[in-house]
Formats: structure tokens, sequence, C-alpha cells
């Protein structure tokens, strides 16, 4: 899937996202984690292990979802 880095970007500022993103424009990641569609986040901890997933938009400033993430990075 061919990304634009400028609305990824831009995206990324509008929903407030408090983490990296990453561009796919080869499309390695999306075939290694089986994505069908998008949005598409994954939580991978520092060894490359997938800690979580969800497929699209999320509110990433809601307290149940950052506490979901702390606990998954926690379990790790």
């Amino acid at each position: 899937m061919r990304e634009n880095k400028k609305k990824v970007k831009s995206y990324a500022e509008k929903m407030k996202i408090p983490f990296p993103t990453l561009l796919d424009t080869n499309a390695a990641v999306s075939i290694r984690y089986n994505v069908k569609g998008v949005p598409a986040h994954f939580l991978i901890d520092k060894q490359g292990f997938l800690l979580g997933r969800a497929v699209g938009a999320r509110n990433w400033q809601s307290k149940p979802i950052q506490e979901l993430m702390r606990k998954l990075i926690d379990k790790k």
C-alpha cells in the first residue's frame, strides 16, 4: 500500500497519537502481520515481539486504552 508521509503525519497529529508511526511503503509489515484493514496498530516490544494489535480507529488518549497498553507493556 502506498502511504503518503504528509497524510500519515497529519492524521497522527489530528488523532494525538502519542507514539511513533510507521510508513509501510513496501507492504513488508502488512504482509508479516497479516494486516487486512487500516489503520492498523501494533504494540511491539524492543525485541520485536507483538504484544497487541488493533485494527480501526482508536482514541489513544482514552483512559481504558492507556491502561490496557500499560498492562501489555508491564507484562513483558
